[in-house]
C-alpha cells in the first residue's frame, strides 16, 4: 500500500517513497516522502515523514499514518487551485492510504526549525480557532480525515512524539455525510463571529475553504443538503 504513492502526480512533480530503517512491527513502516521535479530532481528533504500502519482488518484494527510535513511556507500553502495548495495535494495522496475508520495524525511542533504550517497551526489553536480551521486541520480535511478531529495538545514523548492533530476517515458514506454536515454548520457559526485579529481572520478564511470542500463532497451524495448548509 505504501509503495502505491510512488509516481503519484502532484502538480508537475511526482512522489517518491523511501522506507526508513527496520520496522518495530511487521505491519508498520517508517517512511519519508519526497517530491521529484522533472527538471530539478528530488526535493532536498522529505515533504512528509512518519510511520505507516496498514492495520489488521481481521482484528478490527484500522490503518493509520502518524507524521509531520517537511518545511512548508505560506506561499506553498496558499498557492494552487485546491485548498491547501501543494501540501493539500500531498495530503490528498496520503489520504488514499487511510481506510474507512482509519486515522491520520500530523504534528504541529518538532525539533529544530519549524515550518510556517506548524507555527500557524499553534497560533490558531491558541486563539481558540477550531482545529479544522488551522492549516494542518485543513490538510486533514483534504486527506478525507475530517471526522472527530482532535487536538492532542500535550506532548506524550517517547514513541508518541509531539503535539499533533488527529483526523479520522468516516466509517461509511452515511457517516461521511452526517459528520460533514455537522462540521459545516459548526464552521458556519465560527466564520460568522467577529475576527479579533489577523490570526483569527486567517483561520476564518481557512474555515470557509473547509466549508466549501465539504459542501462539494456532500453535494456528490445529497445536493439538497449542500444547498441547505450554505445559507
Amino acid at each position: 500500500m505504501l509503495e502505491s504513492l510512488n509516481g503519484q502526480a502532484v502538480g508537475r512533480c511526482h512522489l517518491r517513497v523511501e522506507v526508513v530503517g527496520r520496522p518495530r512491527y511487521v505491519d508498520q513502516r517508517d517512511f519519508a516522502l519526497y517530491l521529484v521535479d522533472p527538471i530539478r530532481g528530488p526535493s532536498p528533504g522529505p515533504v512528509f515523514q512518519g510511520r505507516y500502519n496498514a492495520g489488521r482488518p481481521s482484528s478490527y484494527v484500522p490503518g493509520w499514518i502518524d507524521g509531520e510535513f517537511g518545511h512548508v511556507g505560506q506561499d506553498q500553502f496558499d498557492q494552487g487551485r485546491a485548498p491547501g495548495g501543494l501540501p493539500g495535494e500531498i495530503a490528498r495522496c496520503l489520504g488514499t492510504l487511510i481506510p474507512a475508520g482509519g486515522r491520520l495524525w500530523v504534528a504541529y511542533e518538532s525539533l529544530g526549525e519549524e515550518s510556517w504550517l506548524q507555527r500557524e497551526t499553534r497560533a490558531a489553536l491558541a486563539a481558540r480557532a477550531p482545529a479544522e480551521a488551522t492549516p494542518i486541520g485543513l490538510l486533514l480535511v483534504r486527506a478525507g480525515c475530517w471526522s472527530g478531529m482532535r487536538d492532542w495538545d500535550f506532548p506524550e514523548g517517547g514513541w508518541e512524539g509531539f503535539r499533533k492533530l488527529q483526523g479520522n476517515k468516516p466509517l461509511h458514506p452515511e457517516h461521511a455525510c452526517s459528520s460533514a454536515l455537522a462540521l459545516v454548520r459548526a464552521l458556519h457559526t465560527f466564520t460568522a463571529q467577529p475576527a479579533g485579529d489577523e490570526v483569527m481572520r486567517r483561520a476564518q478564511a481557512r474555515a470557509a475553504l473547509v466549508q466549501h470542500e465539504l459542501e462539494q463532497r456532500i453535494a456528490g451524495r445529497d445536493p439538497a443538503a449542500a444547498v441547505r448548509t450554505s445559507g
